[in-house]
């Protein structure tokens, strides 16, 4: 707990209107710290069932073979009796073993994690709106778009250093 100057303070600095906001990197953390009560509670609930789970802001992702529905509906209750609700909307998806997982953005397959291909191409078609760009400041905006993309590209693929090479190359130009 803070002082209420403190907690003040750092709500300011943390957040917009009074919100999270979106795409900070402070706000997963911030999220995750609002409810660690609640986590701590479905870890205890998935470790009991030996399941294996992971959580991204709001999506949880269960792995277990099978995951009973019983796991889930206490999952469901540790999140309502917080005062939050799940997307009842948002599907469940099952994967098969050997198939490709898209989970929260990456592409678990083999047990390791890759970028979705919807980011490479998004990334090949800010590069082509640059290169055929004449404004120096819509130039420099998609600049700044590209380089936040092969950063988070490099987060997810550590290994590969050649988007860099190419920004490299496409910013001497």
């Amino acid at each position: 707990e803070c002082s209420p100057d403190i907690a003040f303070s750092l709500t300011t600095l943390l957040t917009h209107e009074g919100s999270l906001t979106t795409g900070s990197p402070v706000s997963p953390i911030l999220s995750f710290l609002s409810h660690w009560k609640m986590f701590d509670e479905i870890e205890k609930i998935v470790t009991a069932r030996e399941c294996v789970w992971s959580v991204y802001v709001d999506d949880i992702h269960l792995s277990g073979s099978p995951i009973p529905k019983a796991t889930l509906w206490e999952i469901k209750k540790a999140i309502y009796k917080t005062g939050l609700s799940y997307h009842k909307g948002k599907k469940q998806r099952r994967f098969n073993s050997g198939q490709p997982k898209d989970i929260t953005g990456v592409i678990v397959k083999d047990g390791k994690i890759h970028v979705p291909n919807r980011q490479h191409l998004k990334l090949y078609e800010l590069r082509k709106r640059w290169e055929s760009t004449k404004d120096e400041k819509e130039k420099e905006k998609l600049m700044n778009s590209i380089s936040g993309l092969i950063g988070q590209i490099k987060q997810i693929e550590k290994e590969d250093s050649r988007e860099e090479e190419k920004l490299g190359a496409q910013r001497n130009n």
